[in-house]
């Protein structure tokens, strides 16, 4: 059992199969900016519940693809785990999940950071299985050496019995003879059996030649250039937030300059591939992100958002634009030319929409349309996409962003795709729009979802404000996947319903995401009625969701007692994130409390938040210069920018109090932005 459950938390379940039009989409881009505007809700909380796994595989985004799927092993994760038959584990997986709620909630900047906090969320899942586990097995065996001694002294007397009433039988010397050396040559062929493995020769190792050091040479440095160009033109994103515009065009020509260097790279890995069996399957991939990160032009536009002159910025955007058309691969050809028409929509909402007219596309180029304000011509290329489930999805964008129901109307008509899965997902999602517009269309459309899809049901029921219904269908599927959804579905709920949503949060099975939910109550009673929020927040179960509930109560009422409460419960965290809220809130009433709250955290981002509550408060440089150290050691992996940006956000908060100190931070995320590798 303990090697299946291991195996299943190494590996996953196969996704559905994807449709054909989005095969090729399994690419994602390693930022997020490089293909979305910064103002884009998409790019909040990616982990959140949103149908099956079967739901993100239609996604015309990778990276979401990519998250939600690893939601869904962490999902298979706890359901293998409970399910292996361990009674004393369940604490033990109660002080893992404690960990969630940071994980879904982080902002993510790149697909990388999400995917290795999942992948090392999991990792503590199987670390806590395999105790749980070593402990089952250590009592196993000592039960299992006690009935050995017994029934070995069991033995023992009975052929000590034995002997002693055949004491006087005579048994003639030869006979007795041959009867010995028969124990003994079982004893020894007992003892060959069991010593055998013990002689076996080791299997024998293959030495590494120099060839093959030199091809693992040429993998790992087309490895490291394939990340020099993509860190880059994050660099110069980067800077040009931090108003380093030479350093940011200093970054972006030297992504030029490299050009020759990474083709290099990239034909030097082909090589090694055509000899070498281990590079056959990693190099195609490798050299493709290559060329990609090499030739990508999204960083120009991405800089162009942050400046301010017109002529400056069209001069980028025009460099962008050549740079963008050389791109070896189309479908980053495409998200390149979106962000640059974006970007153009600033300053030439002509030429914006002429940027957009040359991308061959017709998804991302109705995509583009859409952001630049040209309704009309973006709903024209929403009818070319062939693929009937990302036509629909273009169709209800623009009509949700254009307010023009005739668009749904025209996607109920014909547009939906005939794919089972596809079809209930696209009516799921078509049900939520026709909300804005009218609710009765929505119901019918939402009731009109086949049974066999209570996901999607569910989806429509909820985005419509239906909550019991949207609960009903969750009832039918079970596992730690209910739980969650259950848990975001009763957070929405009790927005409208809290008591209807509390008698739903108390029948969540999982203990910790109902407790989680129990708090989404508390926090939409906190303002209406603060003293029943207030004694629902005590009794909550988990001191986790407690010190939270407590925090949103105290928020709003600012009651120092209700602070204290909270406070308290500090030494029951496994993970102290909650802390950084109740820190954060309770400096706008008792700063030097909240101060002595800091060292009780565990990372450095969540001190760094911590303190510039209290700073800009108490307006103390020194707590702000704390502050800004503990930002410079910040880490999240995956993201080499996540310190610049946190002491980037810092010296923006921070501006209106003391803009010389603000400038120190801003200092110091330019120095981290400065350091992040380019090396290859």
């Amino acid at each position: 059992m303990a090697l299946a459950i291991s195996l299943l938390l190494a590996t996953a379940p196969a996704l559905a199969a994807d449709p054909p039009a989005t095969a090729d989409l399994a690419r994602a881009d390693r930022y997020c900016i490089a293909c979305h505007s910064a103002n884009d809700a998409r790019l909040a909380n990616p982990f959140a519940w949103d149908g099956h796994v079967a739901r993100a595989a239609l996604s015309p985004c990778p990276t979401v693809r990519q998250l939600r799927q690893e939601m869904a092993f962490t999902d298979d994760a706890f359901d293998a785990i409970r399910n292996g038959g361990i009674a004393d584990l369940e604490a033990r997986l109660l002080a893992r999940e404690e960990s969630l709620p940071r994980l879904v909630e982080t902002a993510y900047s790149t697909v990388d950071a999400g995917v290795n906090e999942m992948r090392a969320f999991r990792y503590q899942l199987n670390k806590t299985y395999a105790q749980a586990q070593a402990v089952r097995d250590s009592a196993t065996m000592q039960v299992v050496l006690v009935v050995g001694v017994l029934a070995t002294l069991f033995l023992l007397a009975s052929l000590a019995w034995g002997l002693w009433n055949t004491r006087h039988l005579s048994v003639p010397m030869f006979r007795g003879f041959r009867m010995g050396m028969g124990a003994v040559v079982f004893v020894l062929l007992v003892f060959a059996v069991f010593a055998l493995p013990l002689f076996n020769p080791p299997a024998p190792t293959e030495a590494a030649t120099a060839a093959d050091l030199e091809r693992q040479a040429a993998l790992d440095t087309a490895t490291r250039a394939a990340v020099s160009a993509e860190n880059l033109s994050a660099k110069a994103w980067q800077f040009a937030r931090l108003g380093q515009f030479d350093a940011a065009r200093a970054a972006l020509d030297e992504l030029e300059t490299n050009a020759n260097a990474y083709w290099g790279r990239a034909r030097a890995l082909e090589e090694s591939a055509v000899t070498w069996d281990k590079a056959a399957d990693a190099a195609p991939p490798l050299v493709h992100r290559i060329e990609v990160a090499a030739a990508r032009a999204w960083a120009y536009a991405a800089v162009v958002d942050e400046i301010g002159d017109p002529r400056r910025a069209a001069e980028l955007l025009d460099t962008a634009l050549a740079r963008a058309q050389r791109n070896p691969d189309p479908y980053f050809r495409a998200l390149d030319l979106k962000k640059i028409a974006v970007a153009w929509s600033r300053l030439d909402q002509t030429h914006a929409a002429r940027v957009a007219g040359q991308i061959a596309d017709p998804f991302i180029r109705a995509w583009a349309l859409r952001e630049i304000g040209q309704f009309d011509q973006a709903a024209a290329s929403a009818r070319a996409v062939g693929d009937a489930h990302l036509r629909a999805f273009a169709l209800r964008e623009i009509a949700v962003a254009s307010k023009n129901a005739n668009l749904l109307d025209e996607i109920t008509s014909y547009q939906l795709p005939t794919a089972p899965a596809a079809g209930a997902y696209a009516l799921s999602d078509l049900a939520a729009a026709w909300g804005a517009f009218d609710a009765k269309q929505s119901k019918e459309i939402a009731d009109s979802i086949a049974a066999q899809f209570p996901d999607a049901r569910a989806r429509a029921f909820r985005r419509s404000g239906r909550f019991v219904e949207a609960w009903a269908e969750l009832e039918k599927f079970d596992g730690f996947e209910q739980a969650r959804a259950q848990s975001e579905l009763v957070a929405a709920w009790a927005r409208v319903a809290p008591n209807d949503a509390l008698d739903a949060a108390q029948k969540i099975r999982d203990p910790f995401l109902s407790a989680e939910a129990q708090r989404a109550v508390v926090a939409a009673l906190a303002r209406p009625d603060a003293a029943r929020a207030l004694d629902l927040a005590r009794a909550i179960p988990i001191p986790y969701a407690r010190v939270q509930a407590l925090t949103d109560v105290a928020r709003v009422s600012r009651d120092p007692a209700t602070f204290q409460q909270a406070a308290a419960l500090a030494d029951d965290l496994r993970d102290p994130y909650p802390l950084r809220d109740l820190a954060s809130a309770w400096a706008q009433v008792d700063p030097k409390n909240a101060l002595a709250l800091v060292d009780k955290l565990d990372r450095e981002s969540d001190r760094a938040q911590a303190l510039l509550a209290v700073a800009l408060v108490t307006k103390e440089s020194a707590v702000f210069e704390r502050a800004v150290k503990q930002a410079q050691g910040a880490r999240l992996r995956g993201d080499p920018l996540y310190s610049a940006e946190l002491l980037r956000e810092l010296g923006a908060r921070y501006a209106a109090v003391d803009a010389t100190k603000a400038k120190d931070a801003f200092d110091a995320a330019f120095d981290a932005a400065r350091k992040v590798t380019t090396e290859f």
